[in-house]
């Protein structure tokens, strides 16, 4: 879904994925760890960060979808279903734009690095 990899060497913390197309991003490392010690680790980055225009739309998405257990919320499957949903409702939103967002590595640079957003889904 036209996602790539942000690898800084010997720095897993700061590993993501970044949309090429739409602004999203996650580091699937956290989400492993997250759901294999059930509960959110600081500093991993393993919530989906978004622009602050979008969220409203994909938190609404979610919401409509029905509540997550609390013992399911750091599953892989419910991660895997939240962001492919999310995806879904970012292209939606881009679908009417005129043309594509300069979504370069230096622009997730930028606004990732060295600070994390404050941004949840």
């Amino acid at each position: 879904p036209d996602l790539r990899w942000h690898t800084p060497k010997d720095d897993y913390q700061r590993w993501r994925l970044e949309g090429e197309r739409v602004f999203i991003s996650l580091n699937p490392i956290g989400a492993v760890l997250e759901a294999l010690y059930g509960k959110a680790l600081a500093d991993w980055a393993a919530h989906l960060a978004l622009l602050p225009g979008d969220r409203d739309a994909v938190t609404r998405s979610l919401e409509a979808t029905g509540p997550v257990r609390e013992e399911d919320f750091h599953r892989l499957a419910i991660r895997h279903e939240v962001t492919e949903q999310a995806l879904d409702v970012l292209a939606g939103l881009r679908a009417g734009s005129e043309g594509p967002l300069d979504l370069s590595p230096e622009v997730y640079a930028s606004l990732l690095d060295d600070k994390r957003p404050s941004v949840d889904a």
